[in-house]
């Protein structure tokens, strides 16, 4: 790798699964400690104790894991090359994600997200290869913010690697058809249904 490389961040399954793992144990933890506290029995062994106890140190090891743990590409101007970074404590490996001749493009997709009580859209850099297949490259921002620094991205990576950019924009999803021979790329727009008034 040269030196005009610079870093895209990402939160990666992996790294989500030990958050998710410590924030579980953590809630265990204190449903054992509330299930010790209110036992009805007149003597309050230690060793009713130990699961919470367990809880916690587990819950404390996968949030220090998750600490120590770092995924994240790096995108080499020079060689017009993507690389992925692994990082889990001391065990690291850096190796050859994709050339830009085996990409089309870089785009920016959104997509129509839902809760319970809201709608929005979220928007991330995917890269589209050659044969029109998209590869996630970012994390997904929400709402028009999370659209204009998406788009940033997206430029700045189309720019260094030499590849066709689609932007996205506000309530649009990117769109791959098959043609004939080939493939073609639209931004389409796909707004979210207006709140019914009442």
């Amino acid at each position: 790798m040269s030196d005009e490389v610079y870093k895209v961040e990402l939160e990666t399954t992996f790294e989500g699964l030990l958050v998710v793992a410590a924030i579980a144990c953590f809630i265990i933890s204190l449903l054992c400690l509330n299930g010790f506290l209110s036992s009805h029995t007149n003597s309050r062994s230690i060793i009713l104790l130990l699961p919470t106890i367990g809880a916690l140190i587990l819950s404390a090891f996968f949030y220090i894991c998750s600490k120590y743990a770092d995924c994240y590409y790096l995108v080499d101007e020079k060689e017009k090359s993507i690389y992925y970074h692994y990082q889990f404590f001391s065990s690291e490996k850096t190796e050859l994600f994709k050339r830009a001749d085996e990409l089309y493009a870089v785009a920016v997709s959104g997509e129509d997200r839902e809760s319970r009580t809201q709608r929005w859209y979220g928007y991330s850099v995917v890269l589209v290869d050659d044969y029109g297949e998209t590869i996630s490259f970012s994390d997904e921002l929400r709402n028009d913010k999370g659209l204009n620094e998406a788009n940033a991205l997206a430029e700045k990576v189309a720019k260094s690697l030499g590849l066709e950019l689609f932007k996205g924009k506000s309530e649009h999803k990117l769109v791959i058809e098959d043609t004939d021979e080939d493939f073609e790329v639209k931004i389409v727009a796909r707004p979210l249904p207006k709140k019914a008034s009442g």
